[in-house]
Order: structure tokens, then sequence, then C-alpha cells
């Protein structure tokens, strides 16, 4: 199980992960794709590296994601964002 704090990897290929929320939100990380969870363990996450896939739940609070460029604040909505590090789409 993941927890506050914790950073996810995906490696070369065919690798991959998902994270599921218990509000059904759900992210699907790309290879070669590094996001950390927050220390607060607030719903939200960031993305350091690689492609980020997901599908938010509405709810109070929007799924904030974070790069080095941008804070994306989603609310019940599909996204895609890509973050190589210095740069992010």
């Amino acid at each position: 199980a993941l927890r506050a704090g914790d950073t996810l990897r995906t490696g070369e290929g065919d690798s991959y992960a998902v994270i599921e929320y218990a509000d059904k939100t759900r992210l699907e990380l790309s290879p070669e794709t590094v996001v950390r969870l927050p220390e607060d363990g607030k719903r939200s996450i960031q993305l350091t590296q690689g492609v980020l896939r997901g599908n938010a739940q509405v709810q109070e609070q929007p799924l904030v994601v974070g790069t080095t460029a941008a804070e994306v604040h989603v609310q019940g909505d599909r996204f895609v964002l890509s973050s190589t590090g210095a740069e992010s789409v």
C-alpha cells in the first residue's frame, strides 16, 4: 500500500502503475513516470516526470496535480499531463 510521502516510479518498456482512491478516482502512470504523494495525505499528487492519465471523480475538494511548471486542479474529469522534469504540458 502507498503511504503519505511515498514516491512511485515505473520502469521502462511495458511498465505501468495504477493508483485508485477510495472515491474511485483513478490515476494511470505510463512507463518511466515518477510521482510523489503528499506528506499531509491531501487529495493531490506531484508529477516529477513522465505521463499521468487520470479520471477524477467529483468531490468537494478537487484533485491537485503539481508539476515543475504548473498546478492543475481537476474537478471530475478525464485528463492527461506530462512532465519532462524541466517542462510540463
